[in-house]
């Protein structure tokens, strides 16, 4: 197959570009910016189900310390009840089983006193620590964003520049030979490349001698293909050819 060397020329410079897009993809998948961002998205997402828990843990807290406060103001109704009952009863065996319930009723008033403080630190730690988590994620993911934009933006820039470069080689190559082209590079992947001394820069395969000396026989504008890929092999005789166009 003979395509003139101009021409060639042209499809190595467009599957290049497409490398070149390939490259630049993979770049900004690869940013330490974008994992960074990855690990913090899914950092605020654990914030928020432990805050959705915290939250609850802290609405049912606060049915614990109604109950533990209905509870302790009946310990104090009864508290005053023996002082009072002890301030107007004579009998010696009322009044001691007056004082001991009065005992006890304290004891147990100062233990429930304790309990209710430790649940209303805990509810409070909870609201407080839940809305705070969910802040400092948010904001951290908001920074990674940020600093992921910053790092892309040159890639990006880059890659509209590719395209453009793409768009308007597409258009100086003959329909026929952009419909070979692509179907080539649906196949392989790398459908043009150059050679670098013997080896094919699309399968980085070395070429034997025997190939070589055939190819350099051949005149500038016949198409050779590499024997281990399938790809067109623009050679140094026919880039050297083409500037002459």
């Amino acid at each position: 197959m003979r395509i003139d060397p101009t021409t060639q020329a042209q499809l190595l410079e467009l599957s290049e570009i497409r490398t070149g897009i390939d490259v630049n993809k993979a770049r900004r998948e690869s940013l330490p910016e974008r994992a960074e961002l990855t690990r913090l998205v899914s950092d605020a997402s654990q914030s928020r189900t432990e805050t959705a828990r915290s939250r609850l843990a802290s609405r049912d807290m606060e049915s614990d310390v109604r109950k533990l406060e209905a509870d302790l103001e009946k310990l104090r109704r009864r508290e005053a009840d023996d002082r009072q009952t002890l301030g107007v009863v004579a009998d010696p065996s009322r009044r001691k089983d007056l004082e001991h319930d009065l005992r006890s009723t304290q004891r147990r008033r100062e233990l429930l006193q304790e309990e209710l403080s430790e649940v209303r630190q805990k509810r409070e730690a909870y609201a407080a620590n839940a809305g705070d988590a969910v802040t400092r994620a948010e904001d951290a993911v908001a920074a990674a964003r940020r600093a992921l934009e910053s790092a892309e933006e040159p890639l990006l820039n880059d890659d509209v520049r590719l395209h453009k470069e793409l768009e308007i080689l597409r258009g100086k190559i003959e329909a026929e030979v952009l419909r070979k082209f692509d179907r080539l590079e649906s196949d392989i992947g790398v459908a043009v490349a150059r050679i670098d001394g013997r080896t094919c820069q699309s399968c980085f395969m070395e070429l034997d001698a025997p190939t070589l000396d055939t190819f350099t026989a051949l005149p500038a504008d016949e198409v050779t293909r590499c024997p281990e890929c399938g790809a067109y092999l623009v050679r140094p005789k026919t880039l050297a050819a083409s500037k002459k166009y």
